[in-house]
């Protein structure tokens, strides 16, 4: 092994494994170049193979079905390196990302990717309002400012020699104003992919930051007027983005219709094609 990162890479994030759900996972041969895929259940493949959080944990049919292990297989001179945790906020993922500033130094990769797929924001809204400290004006706003805040702690990656970060998101979207923060970012996220991929005759899905039901602290002192505008923007949203996730037959239909075998493939592709027309790989 070329790489190997203990327990002690997720020490600073205080997040533990899972009984039977491993959160890490190297495939290291000893390529020239190194792809990082970073994320939340959706990166690290929960629902595949009949994977539910009740009496299924894991299944050797995941790591050979996720994105990521489409993208190693395409990509001959790379070694891969799947970190993810179903559930996690966006503040785990940034932070795993960064953790490669120092890593990278002590290996002898030509170059690496390390892509992170963002969830939903509302799941750091505490972390926003506590230890960022922003004043809270409304939802909407709160959540711009941690997507900033998040999106600015990864241009330091951006600027590193042998390394291109790339960004997307699953089921939410980046404020407009925020996408442009990092060099690459992907237009739409993976949710508007699948719409394109089933039926692209259906009208896009609304704008979606998050479910509104991790933010209960907040909503309780909300005025009248803001719950207002929650009831007819944020609800509808999370009704549109559900309803088509339980249509559409590249999701599953438990827990929180991931996508399927099928979809993780078409999404590896379409991360391809990205990286091919942005001169990302290097081969």
């Amino acid at each position: 092994m070329l790489l190997e990162l203990d327990s002690g890479f997720f020490s600073h994030f205080t997040i533990q494994e899972s009984t039977g759900r491993q959160i890490f996972h190297e495939d290291i041969s000893g390529k020239p170049n190194l792809i990082v895929t970073i994320g939340d259940s959706w990166t690290w493949g929960d629902s595949i193979d009949g994977i539910n959080p009740f009496d299924k944990l894991d299944s050797p049919k995941r790591l050979e079905n996720v994105y990521g292990a489409h993208i190693k297989n395409s990509l001959k001179t790379y070694d891969w390196i799947n970190i993810a945790i179903p559930g996690i906020g966006n503040r785990w993922i940034t932070d795993a990302a960064n953790r490669f500033i120092n890593i990278l130094t002590q290996v002898d990769y030509q170059h690496t990717i390390i892509f992170c797929l963002l969830s939903d924001t509302c799941r750091d809204a505490n972390y926003g309002t506590g230890q960022l400290n922003i004043p809270f004006v409304s939802v909407d706003q709160l959540i711009a400012d941690i997507d900033q805040h998040l999106l600015s702690t990864l241009t330091v990656l951006d600027n590193i020699n042998n390394v291109d970060l790339v960004v997307a998101r699953n089921f939410t979207d980046t404020h407009p104003n925020n996408i442009t923060i990092l060099k690459n970012h992907l237009p739409a996220n993976w949710v508007d992919f699948s719409r394109i991929n089933w039926d692209p005759t259906l009208p896009p899905l609304p704008f979606f930051t998050g479910y509104i039901g991790n933010l209960k602290n907040l909503i309780s002192n909300l005025t009248l007027e803001q719950k207002i505008w929650i009831d007819t923007e944020y609800y509808d949203a999370a009704d549109k983005v559900t309803q088509f996730l339980n249509d559409c037959p590249l999701h599953f239909k438990i827990a929180s219709k991931h996508p399927t075998e099928e979809n993780h493939k078409l999404w590896a592709m379409h991360l391809i094609r990205y990286f091919r027309d942005k001169q990302i790989i290097k081969e």
